[in-house]
């Protein structure tokens, strides 16, 4: 009877331990308004079946992960600026996130774009700051390590996905 109370202690302690999972809704189209709101960026995501299908493909090596049969192949990034009541498209052009960036902050009058992270990826892989110019194209993509020092990049915590 002793065995059984310390097992049942030991499952008790077990299953209370900090579990580091990730819940990722699918990626939606999303819009990002500069401060002055005269400006907004909107994230059209790339086109993919589901989140299952997405992690599934990666798991066996298929790209593009989850891909929709006819679907947006790319992320799309909409820069406009407000005219009165309407919007009025400066440009459209792909972005370098693989599905959508989590955020993005637009500078008023959208002089530069910044994009963070990529969907179900936080703090890992080439884009986890992308900085776009007014006219749309790449100033520079970065990693975690290149904005922070390896020491503090190894320290932080993990999850099953994102940093």
């Amino acid at each position: 009877m002793r065995w059984l109370v310390k097992l049942v202690g030991a499952v008790a302690l077990v299953a209370a331990s900090p579990v580091f999972a990730d819940s990722w809704i699918p990626a939606t189209r999303t819009s990002y308004l500069s401060p002055d709101k005269a400006t907004r960026l909107t994230v059209v995501p790339r086109d993919i079946e589901t989140p299952l299908a997405y992690f599934t493909d990666k798991v066996d090596g298929k790209e593009p992960a989850g891909q929709r049969r006819g679907g947006e192949p790319r992320a799309l990034g909409i820069l406009e600026r407000r005219s009165g009541q309407t919007w009025t498209k400066v440009w459209e052009m792909p972005l370098v996130n693989e599905v959508a960036p989590v955020h993005a902050l637009v500078a008023n009058g959208g002089g530069n774009i910044v994009t963070f992270d990529n969907w179900h990826s936080v703090g890992f892989g080439d884009n986890v700051v992308v900085i776009y110019r007014s006219d749309g194209s790449l100033v520079r993509s970065m990693k975690l390590a290149d904005i922070l020092p390896d020491d503090y990049v190894r320290a932080l915590p993990t999850s099953v996905s994102s940093m």
